[in-house]
Order: structure tokens, then C-alpha cells, then sequence
């Protein structure tokens, strides 16, 4: 990967650009405009048909003629309907190729240097029509504040800050019911912990698991508040509650009381989610015992801080995860449609951790 970005850097550099004549520097220019197109909406860069052009002249650059040929006037005009027909702002005007090429080079060394891949729409809007791409390609609305992943393997993705705590949740999920099933297979040879090594190793990496397990669905609630409230400020919504107001961290708990609770009283008054509510505060002071492992003693109970990570059943670990994946739902299914974040969550297998099952943590629609 790093190679082809070297590469790309050097073809698309002030210093190569200008070694190319009148004629051929602007065929090169839009044969980079292509490559920055196929990026964006193909996986394969190595399939790019700009980009074997590109590179030829690359290395061509000081033998090729200064001529207006049939072949550039062809292919200038293929690159040109290409980036029209995928949504370019104005692609025939060369001042507006010198604007992608300047993007291109601004995001490979971005690459390169700080492995950025992440870009607001308000930025992508300078050199695409992005929100029209996903309305026609029957995608859920986009905003300026959004955030659309580019790499050099797909197409434009865009992100949802709980769907990788999600994914983290399931896929972790996955692995401690393969050693659920193996302690109940050794279990029916009435195998004793102490006698048995292959026991003791799957006991201790199972308990490890169910502690991980807490600690991603109370993350996954919390990604989910936080991406929440961040949706709301962008969009100026409530500008006269006080969290627009405050400065610093503010508390997961503070968003769901001070926002969620106040500007939806309906929410607040759900009995259903009342009852979620109060399971995930106890969730947190679980997370936290975890997180911050201490010796010192509880003050409200005089039991010792430790106890939760001895203490910690199959049982409680499922009832926990289930009810961070309730919780989250119940909010986002009460919440005004121009409010709602989980625009994900009908293309994955809604998750039942009761069963005790794999959960497929693949796109239903395309696996």
C-alpha cells in the first residue's frame, strides 16, 4: 500500500506536472482527476484505466509530443463524462481540475503522514456532489457534519461512531460462545478445574472475555449518546439547553438527564427505558470497577472494589450486554425521525445474547 501512495505522490507533484508540455499536461491532469475518481468509487486501483495512462506519460513525460491528438481529445473526453456522470462539480472547467488534483495530493500525503482516511461532507462538497451520490444511490441522508471514510480498497463509506463499538461487541460475542460451548463440552466429563490445564486456560480466557464484554456494550451505550449529541449540535437542535452551553467532558449520564429526558419528556416518562436506564448506571460502576481495577473498599456497601471481577456470572454478563442493546434501540425507536442515528441497525441480525448463540455480525443483505 505504501508503495502505490509513494507513487501517486510523485505523479501528482507540482514538480512532475510541470515537466509536461501544454498539450499533454492537461490530458495528465485529467487522467489524475480519473485516478481520484476510481479511488472514490472503485476498490481496485491497480484496475484503473487513468491510472496505467498516468503512469505511462509519467515516465514518458519529457518524449511525449506537444500535439493536440485524436488520443488526448478522446480520452480527455472520457474523463470528463466519468467524473460528470459520478457526481464531479463542474469537470470540463481546467481551474476546477487543478482544485481535485490539489485534494489528491492533500489527501496522500494525509495518507501517508497521519493515516487520515476520515473527511467531513462539507469538505467533500468542494469537488463532489456527495449528498446527491447517496440520495440517488438509495442511501440515508447526509449532512455536513458527517463523516465519510476514503481509502484505496472501497467505496465511500460512511461512519457511524457506535457501529465499531457494535461490531467490536459482536465479534468478541462470537468468540466467548466458542468457549461456552467448549467448557460445557468438557463439563460432561465431569472434568475438575484444578485437575485439568486445558480447563483452567479456557476458564480463565472465558472470565476474561465476559469482563471485556461489559466494558464494550457500556461503551457501545455510550458511543451511541455521544455520536447522539454531537448530530444535535451540528444541527443546532435545542440551542437553548444548557449542554450547548457547557465546556469540557461532558457525562454520558448528562446526556440522557440534561438533553434526551428534558427535550423528550416522552422518553422519560417510558417505563421501559426508565427500567434500561437504571440497569445501565449499574452497568457503569461494573465497567468501572473493570476499567480501573482498586483494592480500596466500596463506602456505600464496605465491600471491596475487587469484588466485581471475582464475583461476575454468565447470567449477569448476558443481562447486561442485552440490556445496553435494548436500551439503545428503545431510544433511537422514540426519537423524531430527524433525530434517529441508527440508520445500520436493520441490516444486521438484531442481537438475542439469551440464546447463547453466534450472531452473524456480517450486513444481512450481503452476506
Amino acid at each position: 500500500m505504501n508503495d502505490i501512495i509513494d507513487e501517486l505522490l510523485k505523479m501528482t507533484s507540482s514538480e512532475t506536472i510541470r515537466q509536461f508540455r501544454s498539450h499533454p499536461k492537461k490530458v495528465y491532469k485529467y487522467y489524475l482527476a480519473g485516478i481520484l475518481n476510481d479511488i472514490l468509487f472503485k476498490k481496485y486501483i491497480h484496475e484503473s484505466f487513468f491510472y496505467h495512462q498516468a503512469k505511462f506519460m509519467f515516465h514518458s513525460a519529457k518524449y511525449l509530443p506537444n500535439k493536440d491528438g485524436e488520443g488526448y481529445r478522446k480520452n480527455k473526453a472520457l474523463a470528463i463524462e466519468t467524473l460528470k456522470n459520478n457526481y464531479f462539480i463542474t469537470p470540463h472547467q481546467d481551474s476546477q481540475i487543478d482544485i481535485l488534483i490539489v485534494f489528491f495530493r492533500n489527501y496522500l500525503t494525509d495518507l501517508k503522514f497521519n493515516k487520515k482516511t476520515l473527511y467531513l461532507v462539507s469538505d467533500l462538497e468542494k469537488i463532489i456532489r456527495i449528498k446527491d451520490y447517496f440520495r440517488d444511490t438509495n442511501q440515508h441522508p447526509i449532512k455536513n457534519h458527517h463523516w465519510i471514510d476514503i481509502t484505496l480498497h472501497d467505496n465511500l463509506i460512511r461512519t457511524f461512531p457506535e457501529f465499531f463499538n457494535y461490531q467490536d461487541l459482536i465479534n468478541l460475542w462470537n468468540d466467548y460462545i466458542k468457549k461456552y460451548d467448549k467448557i460445557c463440552e468438557l463439563q460432561k466429563y465431569n472434568l475438575s478445574i484444578r485437575d485439568n490445564p486445558e480447563y483452567r486456560r479456557l476458564d480463565y480466557s472465558y472470565k476474561g472475555s465476559e469482563r471485556t464484554l461489559v466494558i464494550l456494550a457500556t461503551n457501545f451505550v455510550e458511543s451511541y449518546l455521544y455520536y447522539y449529541f454531537y448530530n444535535i449540535k451540528a444541527s443546532k437542535l435545542y440551542p437553548q439547553n444548557k449542554l450547548h452551553k457547557m465546556k469540557g467532558y461532558i457525562q454520558d449520564t448528562q446526556i440522557i438527564e440534561d438533553l434526551l429526558f428534558v427535550e423528550h419528556p416522552k422518553i422519560k416518562e417510558n417505563a421501559s427505558i426508565s427500567l434500561q436506564y437504571n440497569k445501565f448506571n449499574y452497568s457503569i460502576k461494573i465497567r468501572d470497577r473493570f476499567v480501573h481495577t482498586s483494592a480500596f473498599v466500596e463506602q456505600t456497601n464496605k465491600i471491596a472494589q475487587l469484588q466485581p471481577l471475582l464475583s461476575l456470572s454468565t447470567d449477569e454478563t448476558i443481562t447486561i450486554l442485552q440490556n445496553a442493546i435494548d436500551f439503545v434501540y428503545s431510544i433511537d425507536n422514540n426519537l423524531p425521525e430527524n433525530e434517529k442515528i441508527l440508520f445500520w441497525w436493520d441490516s444486521f441480525e438484531t442481537p438475542d445474547f439469551n440464546k447463547r448463540q453466534f450472531i452473524n455480525p456480517l450486513n444481512i443483505f450481503k452476506s
